[in-house]
């Protein structure tokens, strides 16, 4: 990917702390941001926690990412997720970052479907759970329903066979 001014390239600025707003972050990749600049402000607890996440932010989107923390750790990743430069403001010494970050997308699975995939699995585990719950129901309800048709209704052997006693 080439390297282009700042003010030449498709950028967006997340009006969320911390990028923690999922659609927001997704709908800049998919509007064709070039570069997604986060304004952080993380104490010392969780700026390791949050600069793992923002790796991963850009990796969804494949969209470079640089996080400007006002405290914590401002850092910059490319669309792969692969740091470019870091630094602490809780360390001492200089806190200026300075990198080259490459302008330029890669196109994301995630950035077009979102959550459609974790969606999917959530629909697929309630269908698995109802039909392990309501199968030996519809068995024994099948079982009892052809005795009754067949004018053979024998409720205790229904209850056997319905209940895997048979």
């Amino acid at each position: 990917m080439p390297s282009s001014p700042l003010r030449e390239a498709r950028r967006r600025e997340s009006p969320l702390r911390n990028a923690q707003g999922d659609d927001i972050i997704r709908q800049a990749a998919r509007g064709s941001a070039d570069l997604l600049i986060v304004p952080v402000n993380d104490w010392l607890a969780v700026k390791d926690l949050h600069f793992q996440m923002h790796a991963f932010r850009a990796i969804e989107t494949g969209v470079p990412l640089v996080r400007a923390a006002a405290s914590g750790l401002s850092s910059a990743f490319d669309p792969w997720g692969r740091v470019l430069g870091v630094t602490d403001f809780f360390a001492p010494g200089d806190r200026t970052l300075t990198v080259q970050v490459p302008m330029g997308r890669v196109r994301t699975l995630y950035a077009l479907t979102g959550d459609l995939f974790a969606w999917l699995c959530v629909a697929g585990l309630v269908v698995a759970i109802g039909v392990t719950t309501l199968a030996p129901l519809y068995v024994g309800h099948a079982i009892t329903g052809r005795a009754i048709y067949e004018g053979t209704l024998d409720f205790a052997a229904a209850l056997k066979v319905a209940s895997g006693e048979a």
